[in-house]
């Protein structure tokens, strides 16, 4: 073999390897519900496992995890905005209660979503 076939087969092996490591990649970590009060976590509620908790730092608030997705079931806000928002479930997305100081975020995986609004 000349040190062209070399360079060439050599060429050839990394080509052929470079799939490989699309299967070798860490996986994203699932999506999450963060839950934060005063601006600190205070829960993190994964989104494939059904949950009802409720928090009453700053006064009252029942979150929901059902079928991937989280929303805000109850509040004692003079408004209840929070539960009009609906259920958030992609990477980025947001509730707030602007009285009871909660937020509720989507963290983890990129689901393909670069923005949101509503």
């Amino acid at each position: 073999m000349k040190k062209g076939d070399l360079i060439i087969l050599g060429l050839a092996l990394v080509l052929a390897a470079a799939p490989l490591t699309l299967f070798l990649t860490p996986a994203a970590p699932p999506a999450r519900a963060v839950v934060r009060i005063n601006g600190g976590v205070v829960r993190a509620l994964p989104l494939e496992t059904d949950a009802l908790i409720s928090f009453d730092e700053c006064g009252y608030n029942r979150v929901r995890v059902r079928g991937g997705a989280v929303f805000i079931e109850e509040a004692d806000c003079p408004d209840g905005a929070c539960m009009r928002m609906g259920p958030i479930r992609h990477t980025g997305e947001t509730i707030t209660c602007l009285p009871n100081r909660l937020t509720v975020t989507i963290e983890g995986a990129a689901q393909g979503v670069d923005a949101v609004t509503r």
